[in-house]
């Protein structure tokens, strides 16, 4: 059985809503330079236990990560990605109308737009993770396949619409949104690891001529490029931590059932 996703308890629950039909995974990670390197290898604490018996993760490269304390999934041998959820922050009426968009700071995001998310984050997390050397993607739920729930929460848009005229936008920021991720088995429902991460997608120093003051034009082509490339970024980093789920078994500092 499948069931809603759940926040930790050091994270609220907070309203989603499915919006891709078929299987899918995040976005708007910040620059995660460190996905880039080797990095810190996870390690179980085994301290401040959550409401569903989870318990902390540290080094995972997300802001917060928890698993079970006997987690083991080397005896899965597929991945089935399920649709992403999304929830966008509420903006105040008359935030998109162009003449005012020098007052605002959060802007809103068109149906379309966030129908494109939504494909751009399933594009990414689909091609990271059928790059597992672990595990097969699968097709649906059934015996030895593990679900990778993915929910983006708090989505906010840094970039003003685009006005009438010739006009050329600069930001510092693009926007920003917080990943809710999931493994459970697909069988009983049961979660087996969480992660949450904030990040915010800051332009790449360069990028439009301005090598300096870390500013980039902000336009269709510029927006969506780094929305790609943070959310192959976030995706490589996911894969990459499932994977050395898999293969030590155990973590470090757990014991023996």
């Amino acid at each position: 059985m499948i069931t809603p996703l759940q926040t930790s308890q050091e994270y609220p629950a907070m309203a989603t809503r499915a919006v891709c039909p078929f299987a899918a995974l995040t976005l708007l990670a910040a620059l995660l330079s460190a996905a880039a390197c080797t990095p810190a290898k996870p390690v179980i604490a085994t301290d401040g236990p959550t409401y569903d018996g989870m318990v902390p993760v540290r080094d995972s490269g997300m802001k917060e990560a928890w698993v079970k304390p006997d987690i083991n999934i080397s005896s899965y041998q597929q991945l089935l990605l399920l649709p992403v959820e999304v929830q966008f922050r509420a903006v105040r009426p008359g935030a998109g109308n162009p003449a005012f968009a020098s007052q605002e700071r959060n802007f809103p995001v068109s149906p379309a737009d966030r129908q494109r998310l939504v494909d751009t984050v399933t594009a990414a997390f689909r091609d990271a993770l059928a790059q597992s050397r672990t595990l097969k993607l699968a097709t649906e739920p059934g015996p030895g396949v593990l679900l990778v729930r993915t929910a983006l929460l708090d989505i906010v848009s840094k970039v003003p619409p685009e006005g009438p005229g010739r006009t050329e936008t600069f930001v510092d920021e693009f926007g920003a949104a917080t990943l809710v991720l999931e493994l459970q088995d697909s069988l009983s429902g049961e979660s087996l690891a969480r992660a949450v991460d904030r990040r915010a997608a800051d332009p790449m120093d360069g990028v439009g001529g301005l090598g300096a003051g870390n500013l980039s034009r902000a336009n269709p082509v510029t927006t969506w490029s780094e929305v790609r490339r943070l959310s192959q970024r976030w995706a490589t980093l996911v894969t990459r931590r499932i994977d050395q789920l898999y293969n030590r078994g155990r973590m470090p500092g757990q014991s023996p059932r």
